[in-house]
């Protein structure tokens, strides 16, 4: 599917406000969950999963995958050439592309070990990871790959980074796939890590009264990358200074006690934020200013958040009750990642 449609007509389009095109751009994390959606509601909804089931069953993910490099290409233009990049981060937003890929039965399971846990301690980036390297045998082919797991730390606390330090590529994917409880010595904790370790920077360098930060429209009506600075490998510049409230309800399934103290600490520091449509998406930490934007990915993740929390983590059991997840299941468990205990 390509990435941009004209809601009026179904045609594809350029950008969102562009002009229409024949040959579109296909996007592979917005594919990635496109898959995930038709996946889930598959699952939850039996009279219409047929069709859910062959549109599934339609997409072709050897179509982006470098088989070179054994990694997910950015996306792919028709009639053009494929990305320059490709996403070589493990845990970041688009491994729920890497899920579907795999799950699907397409991609062989060895893409799970192309991307980079952290890139290796000689190349540039935000910290110098600490770690070691580990040889796991793949369960599908079971061939040896030796991986470096590596992991940055903040205030004592070990984590492997997303790639531009958002809380959303961090803890998206937990949403629907069942991290905590298939993958508790590699995904699953550094979930929580990452989320405690946002928590930490927010009152330690941020000075701001909530924590969490990803992309998010800013008052001025700017959409734009948010993060924390230390936390992320790419070392170009990112900015802490708004608040977003939707991070705070992504880490509620992983630290329910601390996200609900930010979520009360975000209405009450910045009055205005949560209004009768939602959370307006994001709050200035130095002016209080607030954004006058609603997003619906930012409303989506709110609601899908707060459904896994009250409803026991029922979202995930659509995503881990399917052949997708039994094909998933062995590479979530066998990898241990090098972030247990905290830092000295």
């Amino acid at each position: 599917f390509y990435r941009w449609y004209d809601t009026r007509t179904g045609n594809a389009i350029a950008s969102p406000q562009g002009a229409p095109v024949t040959q579109g751009y296909v996007s592979t994390v917005d594919n990635g969950w496109l898959a995930q959606g038709l996946l889930t509601a598959a699952q939850a909804f039996p009279a219409p999963a047929s069709g859910f089931t062959a549109l599934l069953n339609d997409m072709r993910w050897p179509l982006l995958y470098d088989k070179a490099d054994n990694v997910l290409y950015n996306g792919y233009q028709v009639g053009g050439t494929y990305s320059n990049s490709t996403y070589q981060n493990a845990y970041s937003g688009p491994r729920i592309a890497n899920y579907m890929a795999i799950g699907s039965g397409k991609v062989a399971g060895a893409l799970w070990w192309g991307p980079a846990r952290t890139p290796p301690a000689s190349r540039k980036q935000r910290q110098v990871p600490a770690g070691q390297n580990e040889t796991y045998t793949d369960p599908q082919n079971h061939q040896p790959y030796t991986l470096f797991e590596g992991h940055y730390t903040y205030d004592h606390i070990k984590f492997v980074p997303t790639f531009d330090c958002s809380l959303y590529q961090a803890l998206a994917p937990d949403l629907v796939v069942p991290e905590q409880t298939l993958a508790p010595q590699s995904l699953g904790l550094n979930d929580r890590n990452t989320a405690l370790a946002q928590g930490a920077y927010g009152s330690n360098g941020a000075k701001s009264p909530a924590w969490g930060w990803a992309p998010a429209t800013s008052p001025t009506g700017r959409y734009t990358n948010y993060g924390v600075p230390d936390m992320g490998s790419n070392t170009g510049s990112v900015s802490h200074d708004v608040a977003v409230p939707y991070t705070a309800f992504l880490a509620l399934p992983v630290i329910p006690t601390q996200a609900d103290s930010d979520i009360n600490l975000l209405m009450a520091s910045y009055p205005g934020i949560y209004t009768q449509y939602g959370f307006l998406d994001s709050a200035e930490i130095s002016s209080g200013a607030i954004a006058t934007r609603f997003m619906a990915i930012s409303q989506t993740a709110i609601l899908m958040a707060i459904d896994d929390a009250v409803d026991h983590d029922q979202l995930q059991t659509y995503v881990g009750a399917s052949e997708y997840a039994q094909v998933l299941a062995p590479y979530l468990k066998v990898e241990q990642y090098s972030i247990q205990g905290l830092a000295s």
